[in-house]
């Protein structure tokens, strides 16, 4: 377990867990292929290295970051630095990365445009460096992205779109076949029309098939339901359909909500993500489908403690079967607790 006892001083910082790095604060875990380069990704809090938001004196700029390590973690570089231009009130996120077989690096997030409006944000790294925006949607906001090995780059999350005079989000998939020169919609959904969604997570299973996760909503009695989605592509991203739809039901709020993807060695598909008990208190979840073969179900259902928020913000394998899990427990400094796995047997706290 790692926190930071001051709510003054948090800071971005690397922890070894389990034989693997893992990142706090960051929102982002790569392992596998030069996971070791490009391990975190995310806004840097006050008092860490560079420019940022602080938070206390409410002082300007919010901006992103990228840092890069050549030597296995034991220093780093800061490679990227953005800040949208947004003079006032803005909110940089860096939300995800991903590299290519070229060893080019995709960074995902959120920026706001000059007018204020929150933008969905692509920028690539030649090589890992020399970063540029590729892609700028406005009234949007991507949540991951990710390189296939064939099919090109996929980024999710939501976009704003107004039905009937009412504004509601669009769970968004964007493709690119071209190294990100340019982009299009891979899928636009909801469970039904005017009730929001958002695609949070990506990843595939043994046999290329694209799996996206996240959550939609409908409406009962005049009270929104959300729906726990995991939702499925056979052809590359050019259709989709859901292969999951959970609804946590019990002692528990109709909150679900994925947001996590990853594939174990042995071909075993794990997402991970939040409900609510009665308290309105979210729980950490992880559902299992064996193979992407099998049905899915609920394996884990954890709370850092009584009361406490536990949400899951990034998941990953590495080649031993390890799945490092970073969870973020909301109460006082807002501590940290990465938790780790031996698979395939289990999921079990690692202390």
């Amino acid at each position: 377990m790692a926190r930071d006892s001051s709510c003054e001083q948090q800071q971005w910082k690397l922890l070894v867990h389990g034989g693997q790095l893992c990142t706090t604060w960051a929102f982002c875990l790569l392992l596998g292929p030069g996971w070791q380069h490009y391990l975190r990704c995310g806004r840097q809090p006050l008092h860490s290295l560079g420019a940022t938001f602080d938070f206390v004196n409410s002082i300007e700029p919010d901006q992103w970051y990228v840092r890069r390590s050549t030597d296995g973690g034991a220093s780093w570089t800061t490679v990227d630095e953005f800040h949208s231009g947004c003079n006032s009130g803005c909110a940089e996120d860096a939300t995800g990365l991903a590299v290519d077989a070229a060893g080019d690096v995709y960074v995902c997030g959120l920026a706001n445009n000059v007018a204020g409006n929150q933008t969905w944000t692509i920028r690539k790294g030649v090589t890992g460096t020399s970063f540029s925006t590729v892609d700028a949607l406005p009234h949007s906001y991507p949540m991951a992205i990710f390189a296939h090995p064939t099919a090109g780059l996929f980024a999710v999350g939501r976009k704003t779109v107004v039905i009937n005079n009412k504004a509601s989000g669009v769970w968004l998939v964007r493709r690119s076949t071209d190294g990100g020169v340019t982009w299009s919609d891979s899928d636009t959904f909801q469970i039904s029309s005017g009730n929001g969604a958002r695609a949070s997570g990506i990843g595939t299973d043994e046999d290329g098939n694209l799996y996206v996760v996240g959550y939609g909503t409908t409406t009962s009695r005049g009270n929104h339901v959300y729906h726990w989605l995991v939702r499925k592509s056979t052809d590359n991203g050019n259709s989709w359909s859901t292969a999951d739809d959970f609804q946590q039901g019990g002692s528990y709020y109709p909150y679900p909500e994925a947001r996590r993807f990853a594939m174990t060695p042995n071909g075993d598909l794990y997402v991970a993500g939040n409900i609510r008990d009665v308290q309105g208190i979210a729980h950490w979840i992880v559902r299992k489908n064996p193979r992407g073969r099998g049905t899915w179900a609920t394996i884990d259902d954890y709370q850092y403690a009584a009361g406490v928020a536990t949400e899951p913000h990034s998941m990953a394998a590495d080649g031993s079967g390890n799945l490092p899990l970073l969870v973020f427990s909301r109460k006082a400094c807002n501590p940290f607790e990465p938790r780790a796995t031996r698979l395939p047997q289990c999921l079990a706290s690692a202390g």
